[in-house]
């Protein structure tokens, strides 16, 4: 574990819930539900991002760089662009391990691990940014119901 890391979040981890240490733990190892590991494993396919298929679903993908969850990040951090510097120097590693979690269970809704059972979230596509092709949004859906 790269020292920084466990300097800054050491304490923390000693007072978290299971699934929060849980997905603490994916977070700083990598070694987690996201595709790009899960495809080292042969678990999976393809290690592109389930949301936006742009990239590896990395962790770092998943907080500070997928365009469809944008709105999450900026619901969760109070800001719309997130770097790894953020992360690691000043947002609460609490709000970090929250976010994961949320993105987590938008990034595999199957995923059957009670941690990520978090409710219902939707996705909202930023104003520049368009959906990938075949990817259902709010807007698709209305326009099958009528």
């Amino acid at each position: 574990m790269d020292m920084i890391w466990a300097d800054r979040f050491g304490k923390s981890l000693k007072n978290m819930t299971r699934s929060n240490l849980r997905a603490a733990t994916h977070l700083l190892t990598g070694h987690g539900n996201l595709n790009y590991h899960m495809k080292k494993l042969k678990k999976v396919k393809t290690s592109t991002c389930n949301l936006c298929g742009m990239e590896d679903e990395t962790v770092k993908h998943a907080l500070t760089e997928c365009p469809l969850l944008w709105k999450l990040r900026q619901e969760v951090f109070d800001k719309l662009c997130v770097t790894l510097d953020d992360i690691r120097h000043h947002l609460p590693f609490q709000k970090t391990v929250t976010f994961y979690r949320r993105a987590e269970k938008l990034l595999h809704p199957e995923d059957p691990h009670p941690s990520s059972r978090l409710g219902n979230v939707t996705i909202v596509l930023h104003p520049f940014i368009s959906a990938p092709h075949g990817a259902e949004t709010a807007s698709t859906k209305k326009k099958k119901k009528k």
